[in-house]
């Protein structure tokens, strides 16, 4: 079986117990940058796959799962600018469809969103290249001292107006699979979540040297995979969020 994660430390985290062999499995594991990652589920290469929630749920080749998914409880992608900016009216954003991208579409229409690696949007802000950013990896955790600030938390504004857990990311499983194939994958990402959570040193420094830094935030990742684990609400905070965005359910967007 192929799988596909992202190289966003959350996953790492999640999937540690399964990258260590320390979870039984025979899954041929790939990482990828987000972007790529809602990419490739047109191409099919994979029988599981990590994508944005918009992304993965407009795709009729590929079922959500109900385990390893990013949630944002409270706190959410953030759409900053630097201090002092100009007044341009580009965004940068890691991915057209990306959750928190479809979001700030939906708050702020009037910005022109364009698509930037993640680990350069800081950066760019900062060189002042662009005006606006939406940020989602740790570097909304260090805003003050990258001369950045907050405009609006995406995830905690959707929370409060819909009174649910923001679904960012998602897994999905390809149509073709078997029932017992999905619960088997879903059993084992459940195994290697609760791995983690009983080794964090170990699962956090697998993290830090996929993410290639060793500022990788234990409290950060821990946050956001809080809600990881099998969760039967997930169906419940979809189906909130494509009703929040008036999506077409039986179209593709992506």
């Amino acid at each position: 079986m192929k799988l596909a994660i992202s190289v966003c430390p959350n996953d790492i985290f999640v999937f540690s117990g399964l990258l260590l062999n320390r979870i039984s499995h025979e899954l041929e594991i790939s990482v990828y940058p987000i972007g790529k990652l809602n990419e490739l589920l047109s191409a099919e290469s994979f029988d599981f796959i990590k994508a944005s929630s918009i992304a993965l749920i407009s795709n009729k080749s590929y079922r959500f799962l109900r385990v390893g998914a990013s949630l944002a409880r409270d706190k959410g992608p953030q759409l900053v600018r630097r201090k002092k900016s100009v007044s341009e009216s580009i965004l940068g954003v890691p991915s057209l469809a990306s959750t928190g991208a479809l979001l700030a579409k939906k708050y702020f229409p009037h910005l022109e969103q364009q698509v930037f690696p993640l680990a350069e949007l800081s950066g760019l802000l900062m060189s002042g290249d662009i005006s606006y950013g939406l940020i989602i990896n740790e570097d909304m955790n260090r805003l003050e001292t990258l001369g950045l600030e907050s405009i609006c938390d995406l995830g905690l504004r959707w929370n409060e107006e819909h009174k649910a857990l923001l679904p960012l990311g998602l897994f999905g499983a390809h149509n073709k699979l078997s029932d017992s194939h999905v619960d088997a994958f879903e059993k084992q990402v459940n195994e290697s979540i609760l791995w983690a959570r009983e080794h964090i040193d170990e699962a956090i420094s697998l993290s830090q040297s996929y993410a290639g830094e060793a500022s990788v935030n234990a409290d950060h990742i821990q946050h956001f995979t809080k809600d990881a684990h099998l969760n039967p609400k997930l169906t419940y905070y979809v189906d909130k969020l494509k009703n929040s965005l008036n999506l077409d359910h039986s179209k593709e967007y992506f």
